[in-house]
């Protein structure tokens, strides 16, 4: 007499949520650094159907950190349309402060938004594919002051930021 067989279970009989939680577990990090190119996990090549429920994952829940975003070149634009956080750590994106916001800093700085602004907006055409959002992209306000952290912000976070100082100071000057 032969015992019965036992059906195997697969992890993909586990429920969508569990499956979910799992992959955010392995998935995710505080940031992703890409020096030259992008290497996907392995994860998410072992089958289609864990492909298609981790890719929105992997790009959608992690910060992206390049020198120059050229690895999004090698991206397809569905997978640039779920990007949520790229830090452009290319020198040339940086707004560098200097110490007390000043006439002459504030209009340094504007100068600096105005050429960052062109080149956030050239990655996007160039690099995006048409799905790239521009508020995607985070570039670095490097403090004036050492040991200072450095923020993070969107291009209209920084434009608002900038417009911001300029106010302050205006107001500083009338009451000197």
């Amino acid at each position: 007499m032969s015992s019965p067989r036992t059906k195997q279970t697969s992890f993909l009989d586990l429920p969508a949520e569990l499956r979910n939680d799992i992959y955010h577990l392995a998935l995710t990090h505080d940031t992703v650094t890409v020096t030259d190119r992008l290497i996907e996990p392995a994860l998410l090549s072992t089958t289609r159907q864990i492909r298609r429920e981790t890719l929105p994952i992997f790009y959608g829940a992690n910060t992206f950190e390049a020198p120059y975003p050229p690895f999004m070149m090698d991206l397809s634009a569905d997978k640039i349309s779920m990007l949520r956080a790229v830090r452009a750590v290319h020198p040339s994106f940086a707004v560098k402060l200097q110490g007390r916001a000043s006439h002459r800093s504030i209009e340094g700085i504007a100068k600096n938004v105005g050429y960052i602004r062109e080149r956030v907006y050239r990655l996007v055409e160039v690099h995006g594919k048409g799905s790239l959002k521009r508020d995607v992209l985070l570039v670095p306000l490097m403090p004036g002051v050492a040991g200072e952290r450095i923020e993070w912000m969107t291009l209209a976070e920084l434009e608002r930021r900038l417009v911001l100082a300029a106010e302050l100071r205006l107001v500083a000057d009338r009451e000197a």
